[in-house]
């Protein structure tokens, strides 16, 4: 009887135990649990809006910082049609520009050079020297009295003219003189039939020239400083030989002849400045033929020379 009451007192108890942890469990122990979770999310939540607003406050410093760098050492290339950024920093960037201000600088100086040389009037002046061909003499008698060479001689020359583009016309007149052979007046005394020959000839007299011409030349340029002058003129010739040796003992014709003449010619240009230019060249002066007391001389002449332009 004992054990019966003791056994049903232990099972009540058991079961008071058991009734009263389930109902712990299953409504006061959810209650606290929901709203645990619902204050655990809503501080997280919190603490994500304080870390954006943190990081909104530091991707606006950001930015200032970046305007302020980006505007006091960065440039933006306004003439590059795409609107592309240059991000070289200025001091590199004043070192890379440098060298391309200075190219561009000597590209503005030759283009403004070679302009001013285009469209101007110019002045030339030339010293030459004359390496004049074998000519024929004539007695004046329809007799040959000989052959004559011509020594190396000097001359000058001055031109004006227009220079428009690539292309120059002018007027140039040219003067020489040269000495004429004593060698071949010996010859030519050597062989006259006379008893006064001589054994030596003092003096073989000299040939003086002018002409005047009308030049048109083609201008090619080589480099920014350099050009090439392809020359053609045509123009009349005024010649005569002085201070023969035979004068005073042969009754011999005056050496004075006129005729056209023409000339081929190639240089070099080089500009030194806007309105002085350096040239170098080489000249054929032809004939048509003439006849007279002697034959048309042709010569050869190697030029140097300025131009002004203005």
């Amino acid at each position: 009887m004992k054990v019966s009451i003791f056994l049903f007192i232990f099972l009540k108890l058991f079961l008071w135990v058991i009734q009263a942890f389930a109902k712990e469990y299953s409504s006061s122990s959810y209650d606290r649990y929901v709203p645990l979770t619902d204050r655990a999310f809503d501080l997280k939540v919190d603490n994500l809006r304080n870390q954006v607003s943190s990081y909104e406050e530091r991707l606006r410093r950001s930015r200032i910082r970046w305007n302020q760098l980006f505007q006091s050492q960065f440039k933006f290339d306004e003439k590059n049609s795409t609107n592309e950024m240059n991000f070289v920093s200025g001091v590199k960037k004043k070192a890379q520009s440098r060298p391309v201000e200075d190219q561009k600088a000597g590209n503005d100086n030759i283009s403004s050079l070679q302009e001013s040389l285009r469209n101007n009037y110019f002045l030339g002046f030339t010293v030459a020297a004359i390496n004049s061909q074998e000519t024929t003499l004539y007695d004046g008698m329809g007799g040959t009295l000989g052959e004559m060479e011509i020594d190396l001689g000097k001359g000058a020359s001055v031109e004006f003219g227009r220079r428009l583009q690539s292309i120059s016309f002018g007027v140039k007149y040219v003067i020489s003189i040269s000495d004429l052979s004593k060698d071949s007046w010996y010859q030519i005394e050597t062989n006259r039939d006379y008893d006064d020959k001589v054994d030596y000839v003092s003096k073989g007299g000299q040939f003086f020239s002018q002409a005047v011409f009308l030049q048109l030349s083609y201008i090619q340029n080589l480099t920014p400083c350099i050009e090439l002058d392809y020359g053609i003129g045509l123009g009349y010739s005024f010649n005569a030989m002085k201070d023969l040796p035979l004068a005073e003992e042969v009754n011999l014709p005056d050496y004075d002849m006129d005729y056209f003449v023409y000339n081929l010619g190639l240089g070099a240009k080089f500009k030194m400045s806007p309105k002085f230019s350096f040239c170098l060249s080489w000249k054929y002066f032809g004939t048509g033929g003439s006849e007279g007391s002697f034959d048309a001389v042709v010569a050869y002449l190697a030029e140097i020379g300025a131009s002004y332009y203005f």
